[in-house]
């Protein structure tokens, strides 16, 4: 469609009653607005640079003083698209000489669009939450500015906040975060460069080490068994089967069959197989069976089990007491993560003898011993291998753990059992 463009023509532009209707000017060719059903409209122009053809959006219109761009500001923005055209260069490399500054979208109105289509489709749920949880902080700080005006100044500013706060994983985290924003936006197109590329990360943060000694080990196995259900036989399976702290968290019933867990695997059609040691199915049988999907839950298995900062306090309470009452047989444990128990597994294994490649089947990891060609033409799984690595673990955490007593039980409401019922409390 063809119209002459004026403010009254364009302010009275009826949206269609299903998709988007170009139209275009008839004193500036290529130039044109595009409503939507909703009554956006959207100033545009479209160019041809080496034989191909580019639209460049101008902006919004509104009538509203201080906000979009109006419709002299659009033409003339694309008359100065036009001349760049002209002289060879691509309007597009250089925004900030041919968009209107009422056009130039804010990096709030950016980052909705970059957690809408990007982490939430593409991210697992715990990452998406993290980015866009990080970005929401982000964005008290950098919301209004327009994206294209953005520099490296501004992402070190804040960077560098962190690390005089003594913050320096969270300085890290934000640069990392951005970097993988800003990339989005030049894939997008709508910024010609990442204003950090090149940039190096603001510190240096160890890779974490942690493996627990068999005397600690023990010690987390005694304790885990006298939380009760959940916590209890979670902390357990963490520590028979070496598999990620979500994931378990996330076990439903249907994923089980006998001694196989089959685990979902987001970034791949094939799940992920583990067969489960005996002590793992051991703890698994002991649980209670509610109508709900989850294994683990607190809500009679209708969502996965939550809390685990609470859950590591008691149990860090617990450890506590028994090296305190008896030192000799408990040892005081170090600081130590839930992820730990996963590292301790894998450090086992590898002092135990285990391949390298089965020990990374086994963590559903996907990249190191097998990679690149070798990744693309092995699809074998080594179930048979991930299952004797595990039955071998489990002979030497019950030598482990062999030495620990049976913890005395006491009846609960709801028929629980649980010899340090304190998680129990609401």
């Amino acid at each position: 469609m063809k119209k002459r463009l004026t403010d009254k023509t364009v302010t009275h532009l009826a949206p269609p009653s299903a998709g988007r209707v170009d139209v275009f000017d008839t004193l500036l060719p290529g130039f044109g607005v595009r409503v939507n059903t909703k009554g956006r409209k959207t100033f545009f122009v479209f160019y041809r640079v080496n034989g191909r053809q580019s639209r460049l959006l101008l902006g919004d219109y509104s009538e509203t003083e201080g906000r979009g761009v109006k419709l002299a500001e659009a033409r003339a923005a694309a008359r100065a698209a036009m001349t760049k055209v002209a002289e060879g260069d691509d309007p597009r490399q250089s925004p900030s000489e041919t968009i209107p500054d009422g056009a130039r979208e804010s990096f709030d109105d950016v980052v909705a669009d970059y957690v809408t289509y990007h982490c939430k489709v593409k991210l697992k749920p715990r990452t998406a939450a993290s980015y866009e949880r990080e970005l929401n902080r982000i964005k008290a700080k950098l919301g209004s500015k327009p994206i294209t005006k953005l520099t490296r100044r501004h992402v070190l500013d804040i960077t560098e906040d962190h690390l005089r706060s003594g913050h320096p994983a969270q300085a890290v985290l934000t640069h990392r975060i951005l970097a993988a924003f800003f990339n989005w936006t030049v894939q997008r197109g709508i910024l010609p460069a990442s204003p950090i590329a090149g940039l190096k990360l603001p510190a240096k943060i160890p890779s974490r080490d942690r493996v627990l000694t068999d005397g600690e080990l023990a010690a987390v196995w005694e304790a885990a068994g006298e939380l009760g259900y959940p916590f209890g036989p979670f902390v357990r399976l963490l520590a028979a089967t070496g598999q990620r702290e979500n994931e378990t968290a996330h076990m439903r019933h249907e994923d089980l069959d006998g001694a196989l867990w089959s685990i979902p695997d987001p970034k791949n059609s094939t799940p992920h197989m583990v067969t489960l040691p005996a002590m793992a199915r051991a703890e698994l049988d002991a649980l209670p069976r509610f109508k709900g999907p989850f294994v683990f839950s607190g809500r009679a298995g209708k969502t996965p089990v939550s809390g685990f900062s609470r859950a590591k306090r008691v149990l860090d309470e617990r450890l506590k007491e028994m090296h305190q009452s008896d030192a000799a047989r408990w040892p005081e444990v170090a600081p130590w993560r839930f992820h730990d128990l996963r590292r301790t597994v894998a450090s086992r294994l590898a002092e135990m003898g285990t391949p390298p490649h089965i020990i990374e089947a086994l963590l559903n990891h996907r990249s190191g011993q097998v990679s690149g060609v070798a990744r693309v033409y092995n699809r074998y799984r080594y179930v048979k291998e991930i299952a004797e690595a595990l039955r071998q673990w489990n002979a030497q955490l019950e030598r482990i753990t062999g030495a620990a007593e049976p913890a005395e039980v006491v009846e609960l409401r709801h028929g629980r059992t649980a010899l340090h019922p304190r998680l129990d409390r609401p």
